[in-house]
């Protein structure tokens, strides 16, 4: 049991005195000591956990010699001892470790010391950290301060620059606008006597949106006059020189409007007007249907919804512009109204949390923002009964002769004088350039006035064209008293009167051209209209046309075409007693 001897020497325990074994070369082992060692109850785990750093150079020496001999080796000590036979291993192994270890061992001194050395760095590190952590800390607070005082710097500068800019704009407002005084002060006094008129102004306009609407250019301006006899007799004043168009609607919306189809004369842009502002709905009385295109191109942005009284999903189209927010235009009404539109006309709507509803009917419908009505009629002069009157705000857009020759006009003004404010430079830069002083701005009002003029001189150069137009146009119109078939839009008319321009023969003479147009419209509209006359009808209606022409040139007077068509039971009739 050499193997023994080496492990009580590993673990450091009492061997026997050396004594030869008489059977072998070798000292006898120390078989009572290894017995200890094995009996103790913590061999197996010694080995486990020996020690291994303990083992010594004084110890590995003493193995050595039992290394040595031939018979100590794992295979022998299998044959002789058995389950020991590990031993003979591990103490060999323990010796070779320590053969390692032994250059291992002052590397471990020396990172333990390294170690302690990092443990006293890092210390000194933490600490060091926290000293910079803090000083971090007061530089932020530091640099916040600095931030602010830069952004305080620069914001002081910005201010004392634009300190520098007012004074600058000040002084040269003080220095140009030091005669302004006098006109503020007139202006100022304008404004105050507009402000002591207002009331009479807006009575005037209400009036005008309420009640003219039924009637023609020319009994409107009969209420206007009424009207103003009123207010000076109740001593309401107004403003002498008021135009409710101009008070009601800007020049932008109006060319807005008469891009969109509206006719340029005075009553349609009135008529316009009462469509737009009045509270109620409009019903336009429309034979011409001029109202009812403008409004179809003025709505169809908005979907306009196009329906009849008739037409089988009047309801549904009624419903639909009603809750989905659409205009409405009921076209080609009779004298009567359906009963379902009673709500709506009277906006009996209901208000029901942040939304409206309406009955029609029996159903109740949601109404939304955007709804509005049109209702549009092609009698030429309906009855309607007065409950119609009060619900619906009753437009008269039947074209009268005075009107059409402003539209007209309008035309041929396009047509022969297109080019020639945009040849004009000088307006079209002032147009775009705007300057500082009054007396600048009163220039380029001063020149903008004398271009107005210079535009109603070239139109008033055109209106016999115009003037003739018209007259053709309700002489066809009056054909229709002789045979109710004698029937003439005035949307053929307006493509004739186009033809007319367009092919009458060109001149640089301006009275010439208008010759050319008027001698080439008359035939034209002569030729278009008389050929749908039965034959006894057309002298009636050549002698018409002679004697209206006549009249407008002045070489008849109206009191001799009237004998001329009456006869004598004209004077006959007035020599009766009233």
């Amino acid at each position: 049991m050499r193997i023994m001897d080496c492990v009580l020497m590993l673990f450091q325990k009492r061997l026997e005195r050396v004594t030869p074994d008489p059977e072998r070369p070798c000292p006898k082992p120390s078989w009572g000591e290894a017995l200890k060692l094995m009996g103790g109850p913590n061999f197996l785990s010694g080995l486990l956990n020996f020690p291994k750093d303990s083992i010594n150079e004084e110890t590995v020496e003493l193995m050595e010699p039992y290394f040595e001999m031939e018979d100590f080796n794992l295979e022998q000590a299998k044959r002789v001892c058995g389950d020991v036979a590990g031993l003979c291993c591990w103490t060999k192994a323990m010796a070779s470790f320590f053969a390692v270890n032994k250059e291992v061992l002052p590397l471990k001194a020396m990172l333990a010391v390294q170690e302690k050395r990092l443990e006293g760095a890092m210390q000194e590190l933490a600490i060091a950290q926290g000293q910079l952590d803090e000083k971090q800390r007061e530089l932020d607070i530091v640099q916040a301060e600095y931030d602010r005082a830069m952004s305080d710097k620069q914001r002081l500068a910005d201010e004392a620059d634009g300190c520098r800019r007012k004074m600058s704009n000040a002084s040269a407002l003080i220095g140009g606008l030091a005669g302004e005084r006098v006109r503020w002060t007139e202006a100022s006094q304008l404004f105050d006597e507009q402000t002591n008129r207002l009331v009479g102004d807006v009575l005037l306009a209400t009036g005008f949106l309420s009640y003219n609407g039924p009637f023609n250019q020319d009994f409107r301006k009969l209420l206007n006059q009424y009207w103003r006899k009123e207010l000076i007799q109740n001593k309401i004043p107004f403003s002498d020189d008021l135009n409710c168009i101009t008070m009601l609607v800007d020049n932008a919306t109006l060319s807005e409007w008469n891009v969109q189809g509206l006719p340029t004369d005075e009553l349609s842009v009135q008529n316009g007007l009462i469509v737009t502002r009045a509270t109620r709905y409009p019903l336009l009385i429309d034979p011409q249907g001029q109202g009812k295109a403008w409004i179809k191109k003025k709505e169809a942005q908005n979907e306009l919804q196009v329906t009849s009284l008739n037409h089988k999903y009047f309801r549904s189209h009624l419903e639909d512009a009603l809750s989905l927010g659409r205009p409405l235009l009921i076209e080609d009404v009779g004298e009567d109204l359906d009963p379902a539109l009673d709500n709506v006309l009277e906006k009996n709507f209901i208000k029901s949390g942040s939304t409206f509803k309406v009955k029609v009917g029996d159903k109740e419908c949601d109404l939304m923002k955007g709804f509005t009505l049109y209702i549009t009629s092609k009698l030429p002069n309906p009855s309607y009964t007065p409950e119609i009157y009060a619900k619906t705000s009753v437009i008269d857009f039947t074209v009268t002769m005075r009107g059409l020759e402003d539209q007209l006009l309008g035309l041929v003004i396009l047509t022969e004088k297109r080019g020639s404010l945009v040849e004009d430079e000088s307006l079209i830069e002032m147009l775009h350039v705007t300057k500082m002083t009054s007396e600048e701005v009163r220039e380029k009002l001063n020149v903008a006035a004398e271009t107005e003029i210079k535009i109603n001189a070239a139109r008033e150069e055109y209106r016999p064209v115009a003037a003739r137009g018209s007259l053709l146009y309700f002489l066809v119109v009056e054909m229709s008293m002789v045979n109710v078939m004698y029937q003439t839009s005035l949307r053929q008319f307006l493509g004739i009167f186009d033809l007319s321009m367009a092919r009458s023969t060109k001149s640089p003479i301006t009275q010439k051209r208008i010759g050319n147009i008027i001698e080439y419209l008359t035939f034209e509209v002569y030729r278009y209209t008389a050929r749908g006359f039965y034959e006894v009808d057309k002298f009636t209606f050549t002698v018409l046309l002679t004697l209206k022409i006549a009249m407008n040139m002045g070489l008849v007077k109206s009191e001799e075409f009237q004998v001329f068509i009456k006869g004598k039971s004209m004077y006959f009739f007035k020599s009766l007693a009233p």
